[in-house]
């Protein structure tokens, strides 16, 4: 009985001291506290969030930070250097809640920031590991040894996807099973990212020929969805995503979602990124030399929704989403000193209401800006009346293709960025000269591309002078010296000023045959570069191009090039019939000597 009743007794005293426990504030309080006094990386009351109005709160981050991600809520930043490895921070005040030390180079390539964790990958083992959201190991996934390139994860980190031979291969973590998802004909192949929730791959092909490809590739078909080589840049967040590609010169930033519609985003600031996890798109800039301006844009609605001017920072790097807190994260450098620093914009402290709407219809070659186009045309039909020639665009530029393969330009701002440049060059040459130039008009072609490149060349074709320019080009510099053919061919068929030309160069020269390094330079000099030395072509249409160009007086230093350049103007003031012209041309502006028509 004794025993019994002492149990008893012993059983109550636990059962009480546990129950204070549980209900004693003063120890939960406490327990608070302790987490509470944890420093974290909040630098508070900083001029930045004094400036902002508490829109922006600043963070001190390490000298060796290399990147910052975001792992759920929690925020996930790497470090490089002898000390590299990974922390998360967490709350408000961003506490180190967790941290491991990790070589270099599992945090430079071959690694993935996953919705719960991290995992990188070991090439000398062939191994896929993977830690949870406190960076703790909890899983390991050898691959095989001869795979291409890196593997890419699923954002949940439930699949392994690699290239091994001309295969792409998936591999299930937990079953540890390998599935078959394309088997491409190329000679390599590599893969580049993982998009809408590891449903879609992209991979880089190259055949035997060394032409390569991008190809975006179904995990669930493997079908072939897409080849895209202009794809600079693609976020996706659930179905919906946000791409930038290059079309031609213009820098397209496309809004849309998986197999729908889609809208191009006309944002006014240079950079951009994807804020898809809050339904938006960032727009930044440096207007200022200590102040970053970042614009929040709606992508259901197309308005800007939200700025702000951060002051005292430079170097944007990393901006990041978060959908939990309602933020923005941005890593950057204080201007100051130039040390790392991390930003936490609350976006709801700095709205603003426009009427402009930035989204627009994404044109296409299939299905062009006609508007635009015809605003081109227009402008064309003015030019060709004024300086008599023949600029042909869109579909009419790509008609005499000649030997070469063309691509049509359907971008208006593009073709006008040729225009812009082209005008001004245009502007230079006496009236009636250019429609002078050859038998009919001079027909100059505007096309995105001639065999596969943007270039500037010229061609004949039954007697008509083709220029072919593309944007992206120097426009004036193409033109000019495609048009130094022509300008040979007219002297050549109206003038005979230019039969005694091989006289001018050094002795026992044979075009073709007689090449010296000496004819480029100082005294000795006789030709512009070792094309000229290929033909009496060659040289006479190099020298008018070079003569055209500024800040190139030191080419026509030489006897025998002022000699050449002499006789080369004397020739079109003859063919033109300007022999008694008071004007001075562009192409006699290295002349020792004014050979204008004096009275």
């Amino acid at each position: 009985m004794k025993k019994l009743i002492l149990l008893l007794a012993l059983l109550s005293l636990v059962l009480l001291c546990f129950g204070c426990k549980s209900e004693d504030p003063a120890a939960e309080t406490t327990a608070v506290t302790t987490e509470a006094t944890v420093p974290g990386i909040y630098l508070p009351e900083s001029n930045i969030e004094t400036q902002t109005a508490g829109a922006v709160r600043a963070y001190s981050l390490e000298n060796n930070f290399s990147w910052a991600n975001l792992v759920g809520d929690q925020l996930l930043l790497a470090t490089a250097g002898d000390a590299a490895g990974l922390s998360v921070l967490t709350g408000l005040d961003c506490v180190k809640s967790a941290s491991v030390d990790l070589d270099i180079k599992h945090l430079e390539s071959g690694y993935a920031t996953l919705q719960s964790g991290f995992a990188y990958y070991i090439a000398e083992e062939n191994t896929a590991v993977f830690l949870d959201s406190q960076l703790h190991e909890i899983n390991r996934a050898k691959l095989p040894q001869d795979i291409q390139g890196e593997p890419v994860f699923s954002p949940d980190g439930s699949e392994i996807f690699y290239c091994v031979g001309q295969e792409i291969r998936g591999f299930e973590v937990q079953r540890k099973i390998s599935r078959l998802i394309k088997s491409h004909t190329c000679k390599s192949q590599i893969l580049l990212g993982c998009y809408f929730d590891g449903k879609l791959l992209s991979c880089r092909t190259e055949d035997e020929q060394g032409n390569a490809n991008t190809v975006y590739v179904s995990t669930e078909t493997g079908e072939t969805e897409k080849i895209d080589n202009a794809l600079e840049d693609l976020h996706t967040f659930e179905d919906r995503y946000f791409a930038v590609r290059k079309e031609g010169v213009v820098t397209q930033r496309i809004i849309g979602t998986k197999g729908g519609d889609f809208l191009q985003f006309n944002i006014t600031q240079q950079q951009v990124a994807s804020a898809l996890e809050l339904g938006g798109v960032l727009g930044y800039e440096m207007p200022a030399e200590n102040a970053l301006l970042v614009s929040f844009y709606d992508v259901t609605t197309g308005l800007k929704t939200a700025d702000i001017q951060i002051p005292g920072v430079c170097e944007p790097q990393d901006f990041l989403a978060d959908r939990w807190s309602n933020c923005i994260w941005i890593t950057a450098k204080e201007q100051s000193t130039q040390k790392n620093i991390l930003l936490r914009w609350d976006i709801s402290k700095s709205a603003v209401s426009e009427d402009v709407v930035y989204t627009d219809v994404l044109y296409t070659a299939e299905a062009p800006d006609e508007a635009g186009l015809k605003s081109c045309k227009d402008r064309v039909n003015q030019l060709n009346k004024t300086y008599g020639v023949s600029i042909r665009i869109w579909d009419d530029a790509v008609k005499t293709p000649g030997e070469y393969k063309l691509v049509a330009e359907h971008q208006p701002v593009a073709i006008n960025g040729v225009l812009d440049s082209l005008e001004p060059v245009l502007e230079q040459f006496p009236k009636n000269f250019l429609l002078k130039s050859a038998n009919t008009k001079i027909r100059i072609c505007i096309v995105r591309s001639v065999n596969g490149e943007p270039n500037a060349v010229h061609f004949w074709n039954k007697g008509d002078a083709f220029i072919l320019l593309s944007p992206g080009v120097n426009v004036a510099d193409g033109f000019i010296k495609a048009f130094g053919y022509v300008v040979n061919s007219h002297v050549l068929g109206n003038s005979t000023l230019l039969d005694g030309w091989n006289a001018l160069n050094p002795e026992n020269f044979v075009y073709g045959e007689t090449s010296s390094e000496s004819y480029l330079s100082g005294d000795q000099r006789a030709f512009i570069d070792e094309e000229s030395m290929g033909s009496v072509t060659e040289d006479r249409s190099r020298i008018f191009w070079q003569a055209m160009l500024p800040d190139n007086a030191q080419m026509f230093k030489s006897e025998i090039m002022q000699k050449k350049l002499l006789l080369l103007c004397q020739g079109i003031r003859d063919a033109w019939r300007l022999q008694w012209k008071e004007e001075t041309y562009p192409w006699e502006q290295y002349l020792s000597e004014s050979i204008a028509y004096k009275k």
